[in-house]
């Protein structure tokens, strides 16, 4: 685990601005406050993007994941309890089911999938934890478990970089 002790204290107190380039070429600040896991990140590749959408509500996070490519022939929409659908050329693929905690033991957001491939009546299961980055601005998934084998010693899998604290249409409490 090494690197991926962080403590949130620290996090709480350390503040990040970040630069975008704004219309007409001229560069606004854009203020992210470390708000741990809550917010919007997004991971793009050269065929797809995926985005996380984190709330946090008293005790409980919420989690939503959408993915789409850039030809659109696949998207991922989630909704907030977690339940999922793969989409692939107009026709549902997959349905997932996500769950997360906090895990006690490293402080860590884990995130378990379970699911299963409609085609081929292929299961589908991991768990992943995700780690914030002290700076806060970039969140590393870790495979920890694909298809119930332990992965040990696990490398990070996917890199995700905050764009908002905020998530849009956030979940109404309680559901």
């Amino acid at each position: 685990m090494g690197s991926r002790t962080t403590s949130w204290s620290v996090l709480a107190l350390t503040a990040l601005t970040v630069l975008v380039a704004a219309c007409g070429g001229s560069l606004e600040p854009i203020t992210l406050v470390p708000t741990e896991y809550t917010g919007t990140w997004e991971a793009r590749g050269p065929v797809a993007a995926s985005q996380l959408a984190i709330y946090h509500d008293g005790d409980r996070y919420y989690f939503r994941w959408t993915k789409t490519t850039s030809d659109d022939t696949l998207a991922v929409l989630c909704d907030w309890k977690g339940k999922c659908e793969e989409i692939y050329h107009g026709k549902l693929r997959a349905t997932y089911q996500f769950e997360n905690w906090i895990e006690a033991e490293t402080g860590y957001l884990r995130v378990r999938c379970v699911g299963k491939q409609l085609n081929t009546g292929e299961e589908i299961g991991y768990m992943d934890e995700l780690v914030v980055e002290p700076e806060g601005d970039v969140m590393i998934a870790h495979q920890l478990e694909v298809n119930g084998r332990t992965i040990e010693d696990s490398i990070p899998t996917r890199r995700f970089r905050k764009i908002s604290d905020e998530v849009e249409d956030p979940p109404v409490s309680g559901e």
